[in-house]
């Protein structure tokens, strides 16, 4: 059981669609899949189909179960939906805010989550993170509990800032709290056929090196409306450019985390 972190402290970046959308492409595989919304927006638990957009008292029992659970030291499977696009999902949502209040003056409470997971029954070949856009508490236990991380990354907003602070952020964590966790990768997202957004892909590369995927994630209509329908675009619309991109992106994260010298020392490597 692989547990990864998809992450980055910028908002609207597309980490609730490359979490959403990677673990359909990996369950059309035959992958098991649970993905974990720790976002109190709730945007992979709705596109999952735990609930109908616009409605916020099942995403608040969502989020305040997951709270509950954490801040307890209680079991995480009976918080385990099974969806029918064939992935499993603990949902969150809005009552999940109250988190950092609830665990304050908890002893290692970056560590509530890791534990937690820990416990869970080995059902699943991956778990997947869905972090919310800050770092927050919830981002670090997401931190301490993954091995991996990856970072979606949008050319429009790309900035180096950003991800270093993340990565002196992860860096921390693997020295302190986690020392299996590694960076899996930076995956350009909503990407377009702009002279700009090449350009900014290109300063990725010569930037962050091997540490930005091959494969890239093309801008896509399908892929909002795989969200207003409640599937992962490789179930929503099977071809099309955004099911090509998480397919190409599905293989290259299998061959990474295959590769057990792909990502080594890539969270240190910003310091």
């Amino acid at each position: 059981m692989r547990t990864i972190a998809i992450t980055n402290h910028k908002g609207g970046v597309g980490k609730s669609a490359v979490t959403v959308c990677l673990a359909g492409a990996l369950a059309e595989v035959g992958k098991r899949v649970l993905v974990v919304d720790l976002d109190q927006q709730g945007t992979s638990t709705e596109w999952l189909g735990a609930r109908h957009p616009g409605e916020l008292a099942q995403t608040d029992l969502y989020g305040a179960r997951l709270r509950d659970a954490l801040a307890d030291g209680l079991p995480l499977d009976p918080l385990v939906l099974q969806m029918r696009t064939g992935v499993d999902l603990i949902g969150c949502g809005t009552g999940f805010a109250a988190f950092e209040r609830a665990v304050s003056g908890q002893l290692a409470a970056e560590g509530l989550l890791a534990r937690a997971v820990a416990q869970l029954p080995r059902s699943w070949d991956f778990i997947l993170l869905d972090c919310p856009p800050s770092l927050g508490l919830a981002t670090m236990n997401a931190l301490v509990a993954a091995e991996r991380m990856l970072i979606p990354v949008e050319p429009k907003s790309a900035s180096r800032t950003p991800i270093l602070t993340l990565l002196r952020v992860a860096r921390d964590v693997s020295e302190l709290l986690n020392r299996d966790l590694e960076l899996l990768g930076i995956v350009v997202s909503r990407l377009q056929h702009r002279i700009q957004h090449r350009q900014v892909q290109s300063w990725l590369r010569s930037s962050f090196g091997d540490r930005v995927l091959q494969s890239a994630l093309r801008e896509s209509t399908h892929i909002g409306e795989s969200h207003a329908f409640q599937k992962p675009v490789t179930a929503y619309m099977p071809i099309c450019n955004g099911s090509d991109d998480f397919r190409v992106l599905r293989d290259e994260f299998l061959s990474r985390l295959e590769d057990s010298t792909s990502s080594h020392d890539g969270v240190l490597a910003h310091g």
